[in-house]
C-alpha cells in the first residue's frame, strides 16, 4: 500500500516558511533593516520601486560578510546571533531566528553584494539567487557593508502576489516600518526613497526629540512631554503628547521594548488608561514609549515576524506604565465638570420671553411612539459637564449630547450638498500650513483632486508639507488641520486606495465630527437655543452618524424612585 504521508521537498518547505515571515514587501524591508542594525550600520538607505512590487534595495555600511558567511546565511536557521538554548532567553539583537534571508530569497529574485569590515577583505562577494536557488557566486567591487536588491517579489507564489494592494498602500506600510526603525535607533542615519523621490531623511547621531522632529516636524515635538521612570529594574523613557494633541485612530501609538518596535495590548491599554480622563472617547494620543526590561522578563520569540512580545510580569508592566504616565500628565488638565447657569435666571428666552423654552420636536422620544409633537414645549434647565444639555418636560428629563447632536446636523447638511453635487466652500484668508508623516503625505497627495470636489482645497507645499486654502463652508470654524489629519488617517485604513465617492458616508461622518460644538464646550443660552432649533429641522436626529444616541430621557417617576418617593 502506498503511503499517503510523505516528506515535502525543500523548495516547498522554504515557501511555507517564507509565508510566515514575508507577508508583503514591508516584511522584507523590516527584516533587511533589522539585519543592518544588528550589523552595526551607521547609515541605512532603502530604495523602493512601485511600492516594493518591482524592487527593494537596501544599502548599509555595517560589518558585512565574507563569501563563506554569505553562503551559510542563505541556509535556513543559520545565524550569528544565538548559539545555545540559554541565548534564546537572553536575546540582545533584533534578528535571531536565521529565517530572513532564505525566506526572502525563496520568493524573489535577489542579488546580494557584501564586503566584510576586515583588512584582509579587499574585494566583495556577489551572489545571485532566484526562487531560493543560487545561480551565481563570485567576487565583485564593493564598499564595506552590504547591498541587497530584491526584485519581482512573489513571482513564484501567484496566490500571494494577487493579495498585494496598490503601490501606494504597500509603500505606506514600508514607510511605517522605516519610521519605526528610525525612531528606535536615532543614532543611525536613515534614508528612504520611493520611485526616485526622497520621502524620509534622518541624519545620524540624533536624540529622540531631534529624530521625531526630523520625521514629523516641530508641530508634534512642541506638543510632547518627556517622560522617564524606573521601578524594580524596569525603565521607561520617551515622549508623549499633551491632551491637546490627539488623533482619530491609534496609528500614532509607538511602543519599543529593548529597542524593538512591538504591538502589545498591555501597553496599548495602559496608555489609554493613563489618558482616560484627558481625552474624548474615540480620540488617541501621540505616544513614543520606550521600555527597557531585563531580557529574561520579555519573550520576543512569540511570532516569526517578531512583532509581538510576551511579558513575564504583564500586570507589573501595565501598572508601571500607567503610574509613570499619570505622574507626568497630572498637570495637563482635562475636561472640567461644571453645572452651568441658574435655571431660574440665566436661561431666559434669548428672543425676549421670560420662560426658558425650546421649540417643539417631531421626534419619538419627545412625543408619543408615532412621533407626534408634544403639547408642552421643552424647557431648558442647563448644561452638565459642558457636554450634555439638560431639558425638562412635565413628565420627564431630557439629556441631549451636544456634540452628537451637532454632528448629526452637520452630517445631514453636508449630505444634502453632496447629493446636489455642490459642497459649498470658503476660501481662507491665510492658508494653513501643516506637515504629515511621509506615509500619510503620499496618501494625501493621491486624494488631493478628490478632496477639492468635497470642498477641501489643499496644495502640496514641500516634501511632506501642505497648505489648506479652502474648506467646506459648514466647517469654516473647525480645526482644519485636525480635520485633514483625521481624514487621511481614515484613508490610510482603506485596504485599497479608491475614489472617495465609494466611501462618501465615512468621509461625511469624519467631516461632521469636526463641526465646532464639542464635548467640553461651554454654550450660551442663545447657542443652546439655536442647536435645538436645528435639531427640530434635522432628520434622524435621535442618533449621531456613528449610531450613538443623541437624546436620552429619564421619566420623573424613575427620579422619584431614586429618592424613595415612589415604589
Amino acid at each position: 500500500m502506498t503511503s499517503r504521508i510523505h516528506i515535502l521537498d525543500d523548495s516547498l518547505i522554504s515557501k511555507i516558511a517564507a509565508g510566515e515571515v514575508i507577508e508583503r514587501p514591508s516584511s522584507i524591508v523590516k527584516e533587511l533593516v533589522e539585519n543592518a542594525v544588528d550589523a552595526q550600520a551607521t547609515h541605512i538607505h532603502v530604495d523602493i520601486q512601485q511600492g516594493g512590487r518591482r524592487s527593494i534595495t537596501l544599502l548599509d555600511d555595517g560589518f558585512g560578510m565574507t563569501q563563506d558567511e554569505v553562503l551559510l546565511a542563505l541556509k535556513r536557521h543559520a545565524t550569528s546571533k544565538i548559539s545555545t538554548l540559554e541565548d534564546l532567553y537572553n536575546i540582545q539583537t533584533l534578528g535571531f531566528r536565521g529565517e530572513a534571508l532564505p525566506s526572502i530569497a525563496s520568493v524573489s529574485m535577489m542579488t546580494l553584494m557584501t564586503r566584510a569590515r576586515e583588512p584582509s577583505q579587499v574585494t566583495g562577494t556577489r551572489v545571485d539567487i532566484e526562487g531560493g536557488r543560487v545561480l551565481k557566486v563570485g567576487d565583485c567591487a564593493s564598499a564595506e557593508g552590504t547591498k541587497i536588491v530584491v526584485e519581482n517579489v512573489f513571482f513564484n507564489t501567484p496566490a500571494r502576489l494577487k493579495f498585494l494592494k496598490s503601490p501606494e498602500t504597500e509603500f505606506s506600510h514600508i514607510d511605517t516600518v522605516v519610521e519605526q526603525m528610525a525612531l528606535a535607533h536615532p543614532e543611525i542615519g536613515f534614508q528612504l526613497t520611493h520611485n526616485g523621490k526622497k520621502t524620509l531623511s534622518c541624519p545620524l547621531r540624533q536624540d529622540l526629540r531631534q529624530r521625531i522632529h526630523s520625521l514629523y516636524g516641530a508641530l508634534i515635538v512642541d506638543q510632547c512631554l518627556s517622560v522617564t521612570g524606573e521601578n524594580q529594574g524596569f525603565k521607561m523613557s520617551g515622549l508623549v503628547g499633551r491632551p491637546s494633541l490627539h488623533h482619530g485612530s491609534a496609528r500614532n501609538l509607538f511602543f519599543f521594548v529593548n529597542g524593538r518596535a512591538v504591538k502589545d495590548r498591555t501597553l496599548h491599554h495602559a496608555v489609554l488608561t493613563a489618558y482616560e480622563t484627558l481625552l474624548m472617547r474615540g480620540r488617541y494620543p501621540e505616544v513614543f514609549l520606550f521600555l527597557e526590561l531585563p531580557t529574561d522578563q520579555v519573550d520576543v520569540n512569540v511570532h516569526p515576524a517578531k512583532l509581538e512580545v510576551r511579558f513575564a510580569q504583564s500586570t507589573h508592566v501595565h501598572r508601571f506604565v500607567v503610574e509613570t504616565l499619570k505622574r507626568h500628565l497630572q498637570n495637563q488638565g482635562g475636561i472640567s465638570v461644571r453645572m452651568v447657569g441658574d435655571p431660574s435666571a440665566a436661561w431666559g428666552d434669548p428672543r425676549g420671553g421670560t420662560p426658558s423654552v425650546a421649540p417643539s420636536f417631531q421626534q419619538p422620544l419627545l412625543g408619543d411612539e408615532r412621533g407626534r409633537t408634544p403639547m408642552t414645549p421643552l424647557k431648558i434647565v442647563g448644561q452638565i459637564h459642558e457636554t450634555y444639555l439638560l431639558c425638562e418636560l412635565p413628565d420627564k428629563l431630557i439629556f441631549v449630547d451636544q456634540h452628537a447632536a451637532h454632528e448629526r446636523i452637520g452630517f445631514e447638511a453636508l449630505k444634502r450638498q453632496y447629493e446636489a453635487k455642490k459642497i459649498l466652500s470658503q476660501r481662507l484668508l491665510v492658508p494653513e500650513i501643516f506637515e504629515l508623516k511621509p506615509s500619510l503625505a503620499e496618501i494625501l497627495r493621491y486624494y488631493l483632486e478628490d478632496l477639492r470636489r468635497w470642498g477641501l482645497d489643499i496644495d502640496s507645499y514641500g516634501d511632506h508639507a501642505f497648505a489648506i486654502k479652502a474648506v467646506p463652508l459648514l466647517l469654516e470654524d473647525t480645526r482644519h488641520v485636525e480635520l485633514v489629519q483625521d481624514l487621511v488617517e481614515s484613508m490610510a485604513s482603506y485596504e485599497l486606495l479608491q475614489p472617495l465617492e465609494k466611501r462618501w458616508n465615512e468621509v461625511l461622518e469624519t467631516m461632521a465630527c469636526h463641526r465646532q460644538v464639542r464635548a467640553g464646550d461651554l454654550l450660551s443660552p442663545q447657542e443652546i437655543w439655536a442647536l435645538l432649533e436645528e435639531m427640530k429641522k434635522t432628520p434622524r436626529a435621535m442618533t449621531c452618524p456613528h449610531g450613538r444616541p443623541v437624546i436620552v430621557e429619564v421619566m420623573f417617576e424613575e427620579v422619584e424612585r431614586w429618592f424613595k418617593r415612589k415604589k
